[in-house]
């Protein structure tokens, strides 16, 4: 059973217990929902409890590059400039086609005061 096919709803959020590689997990807020649930929390404003999902995801999934983007936009978004450019960058890497990625690397680096890397 992988991660995401155990998922139960509680209270609007997934809340779940899983049985992964024949070990016993209990898991809170996994699989694809919860990235969802992360990019529209985002999207609301609610940066601090995106970037925590975020971060919970990717504990899951340390390579989803579209978690890392957005946690990477979540770090610019707080100020977080240096965070912000190496999970971007990441993400880039990742998923190279990416152009969403590939434009926020670029406000990043503008603002940092890198043009020429825009």
């Amino acid at each position: 059973m992988t991660l995401s096919s155990c998922q139960a709803f509680l209270d609007g959020r997934i809340n779940v217990n899983c049985f992964v590689n024949a070990e016993y997990y209990n898991c809170e807020m996994v699989g694809e929902n919860e990235l969802d649930l992360a990019l529209n929390l985002h999207k609301a404003g609610e940066i601090s409890e995106a970037k925590r999902l975020y971060e919970e995801f990717l504990e899951h999934q340390p390579d989803n590059s579209v978690a890392i983007h957005y946690l990477g936009v979540a770090e610019f978004q707080t100020g977080n400039l240096r965070p912000a450019e190496k999970l971007i960058l990441r993400s880039v890497k990742l998923s190279p086609e990416d152009p969403k990625a590939r434009c926020n690397l670029g406000n990043v680096y503008r603002t940092q005061g890198r043009p020429a890397e825009a």
